[in-house]
């Protein structure tokens, strides 16, 4: 079998470009060029892919329809744009049978992270956040339209100590490891990427575990006085900041994680994820009882 898998964006800070492969029987794809892109509708992305097509056919010797007409399926993100693609490049190289197209739940679950987010934040709202941000932390900037302090505070507090960031003058990943050793505390730390699947309910767990560490860590260096530092003291003093992270992490114990653990489940057939999804749609849509 022969899947054609691809991936665009067009974000800002991240870049417009878009990257594709083709699996020939094997886990690892076969890369095709990044491409330069300027938007994302459903033409656009079948475009994207005739030009992969048409450089891989050239270096071949033989014509884009021989080549094409070879993929049995394609594998993308269930974004609306990439929904049809496949019918549009039928009709382009006549073909009388579109390819399939698989589409992976890691959007799905990536949603649930954002929904959370956008919950919090609505919260906040009403809490009155803006106000205090604009009054007293006038430091932080909460730059993006779904986030929450809460999850800004997350990712402040993480990144300070994240082994990913270890290189950064501004880390204390090294120190704070050394000061876990000494109190024989097992170290659990990543940097929150609301990019990763589900993070926002681990990085959340990892908060919490580390919350009191982290707490004594900085009262104990004072010298650590960084503006990342410094942010970190303050949103650790938000009263409401524990109550949500241990939120986030339940949801994603209870809900986020399961649901990634079956989506990605070999032996799960499309008949028992389809009704698995029907019961989690059904599930969410009914109120919490007290039981």
């Amino acid at each position: 079998m022969i899947t054609h898998a691809s991936d665009s964006t067009t974000k800002k800070g991240v870049g417009q470009f878009m990257v594709q492969g083709l699996h020939v029987a094997q886990d690892s794809p076969f890369p095709l060029p990044i491409l330069p892109i300027h938007r994302e509708t459903t033409e656009d992305i079948a475009m994207q892919v005739d030009m992969g097509f048409e450089i891989l056919a050239s270096v071949r010797g033989v014509s884009v329809e021989d080549v094409y007409k070879l993929v049995d399926a394609h594998m993308t993100d269930s974004t609306e744009h990439n929904k049809g693609f496949s019918k549009l490049l039928a009709e382009m190289y006549n073909l009388e049978t579109p390819a399939g197209e698989i589409f992976c739940g890691t959007h799905t679950t990536l949603g649930f992270s954002s929904a959370m987010n956008k919950v919090m934040r609505l919260v906040e709202a009403d809490m009155k956040m803006e106000q205090v941000l604009q009054s007293f932390m006038v430091d932080l900037d909460v730059d993006s339209k779904n986030a929450s302090v809460a999850g800004q505070a997350l990712d402040m507090c993480l990144k300070l100590v994240a082994p990913e960031y270890a290189h950064k003058p501004w880390n204390r990943y090294r120190e704070f490891l050394v000061f876990l050793e000494q109190r024989q505390v097992s170290s659990v730390l990543l940097s929150y990427k609301d990019s990763r699947s589900g993070c926002l309910s681990r990085a959340a767990a990892v908060l919490i575990y580390h919350f009191g560490h982290l707490t004594e860590f900085l009262s104990q260096n004072p010298h650590i006085n960084n503006c990342l530092a410094c942010l970190v003291r303050e949103v650790m003093e938000l009263p409401y900041l524990k109550v949500v992270l241990v939120v986030f992490a339940c949801l994603g114990v209870h809900l986020v994680e399961p649901f990634y653990t079956r989506t990605i489940e070999k032996d799960a057939t499309h008949t028992q994820l389809r009704e698995f999804y029907k019961g989690l749609h059904t599930g969410l849509g009914e109120p919490i009882s007290d039981n």
